[in-house]
């Protein structure tokens, strides 16, 4: 069994995450009811046990009216990738011929794409460089290796394996009853 590290054993160790933090950010873990079931059968949500992210006083709520005097900045959540970026290229194409004809598709980078961007590097070139060279093996004439040539040993078995004797047919009467009464 391992034993805890040195900072584990520490008695204010640090909090590893944000639900072991006492005064921070809990996000719950979902579980609980967010709300009830009433008389009717329906489920009716309970606001107050719903997480909200607040705007910022300095800012007003989208969708909500403010008089004239308590005006204030305009909160609008943006999106963290902007909606009007075009598509970026990729670099890895396949081309493919149907019908006689060629066409050039592109696709994902895949696992023969990643080998062929290690053999062109360095590191590559050194792996195949420093590869020991296989020796030619001789086999040395033993007394075994003779007894077992002498023997002629065929190399595929020669003993017949049996098969099954088909069972003869018989006719059967078919009974014009549906399925479900032959069964019971």
């Amino acid at each position: 069994m391992f034993k805890p590290t040195q900072s584990m054993l520490a008695r204010g160790r640090l909090r590893l995450t944000t639900k072991q933090v006492n005064g921070g950010y809990y996000k719950g873990n979902r579980t609980g009811s967010m709300g009830g079931w009433d008389k009717r059968g329906t489920y009716k949500p309970d606001f107050s046990k719903h997480r909200v992210y607040m705007a910022p006083e300095k800012l007003e709520v989208p969708g909500k009216y403010y008089p004239e005097d308590q005006r204030k900045e305009p909160f609008l959540l943006a999106p963290f990738i902007t909606k009007h970026m075009r598509q970026t290229p990729s670099n890895y194409v396949q081309d493919i011929e149907r019908n006689g004809r060629k066409s050039t598709v592109i696709r994902g980078f895949q696992g023969t794409d990643y080998l062929q961007m290690w053999a062109d590097t360095p590191e590559a070139e050194e792996a195949r460089t420093t590869q020991p060279k296989p020796e030619k093996i001789e086999t040395v004439p033993t007394a075994q290796l003779e007894q077992i040539e002498q023997q002629k040993l065929p190399t595929k078995p020669s003993r017949k394996v049996p098969q099954p004797e088909p069972e003869p047919e018989t006719k059967t009467k078919k009974s014009k009853k549906p399925l479900s009464a032959r069964l019971f």
